[in-house]
């Protein structure tokens, strides 16, 4: 199954739907009848949005080093995701979760103003290519260890080829880094955070020198091609020690 999401994963396209968002909902809050917390919970996350747009302002600059990138993609993912089983925590799809999406007063027109005129509902990954997915549709390994460097190798199941198969636009990479490298648990999902595409079935990894001895966690899915962004499952997950 698959989710169709309103939020786009390229920051490119996420910085200007984020800034939109909240200049948007600033302009009609006062028409809400929103609860007194609201005020506190948007000061939060205008925090987390200051937080965002510094990391991003200087990983679209070209010029930025690993430790950037991982400061991007933490700041991405509180910003956008946060700790939903934390009631004292907000994001943008926790503000919009308690706020916006069943509230009456926030009209259509709005609605498509603010960019969330697509809920977070599940649909069959059936696309214009007619691809579709069903079980666990990719796993991966690590090949290459080197010093701050991982290559994975990711493939279909029983397949030898690690073409990303029909109607498949790419390949989404995601990462967790944890302290313990003796730790053989997986990483609940919510702390993974969007680190790359896989090119060619390989994707390489590099990490920094803080890293080192720590256990990095992958997995990965699809993304098929159609009008609507559609993903396949994610694949089971891997790991190996950062040397």
């Amino acid at each position: 199954m698959a989710s169709h999401d309103y939020i786009d994963q390229k920051n490119a396209i996420f910085n200007p739907w984020q800034s939109n968002f909240i200049i948007v909902f600033d302009s009609y809050k006062a028409t809400y009848d929103l609860p007194s917390g609201a005020a506190a919970e948007e000061i939060a996350l205008k925090v987390k949005q200051t937080r965002y747009e510094t990391a991003w302002g200087i990983v679209n600059t070209g010029q930025y080093t690993d430790a950037d990138l991982v400061e991007l993609n933490d700041a991405r993912h509180e910003y956008e995701s946060g700790a939903p089983e934390n009631p004292l925590d907000t994001s943008l799809r926790i503000f919009i979760g308690r706020y916006l999406r069943k509230n009456k007063l926030v009209t259509k027109k709005q609605r498509e103003e603010l960019g969330i005129t697509i809920a977070d509902t599940i649909k069959s990954p059936v696309t214009d290519t007619n691809a579709k997915l069903s079980g666990i549709e990719l796993n991966g390994n690590i090949k290459v260890y080197k010093h701050l460097i991982h290559q994975s190798e990711v493939k279909t199941p029983g397949k030898g080829s690690r073409a990303k198969g029909e109607g498949v636009l790419e390949i989404e990479v995601w990462i967790c880094i944890v302290d313990d490298p003796k730790n053989l648990t997986p990483p609940d999902e919510k702390l993974y955070v969007y680190a790359g595409k896989v090119n060619a079935g390989i994707y390489t990894h590099t990490f920094i020198e803080d890293q080192v001895a720590c256990r990095a966690w992958y997995r990965v899915r699809k993304i098929i091609k159609g009008k609507q962004k559609t993903f396949g499952p994610f694949s089971a997950p891997w790991s190996g020690v950062i040397a």
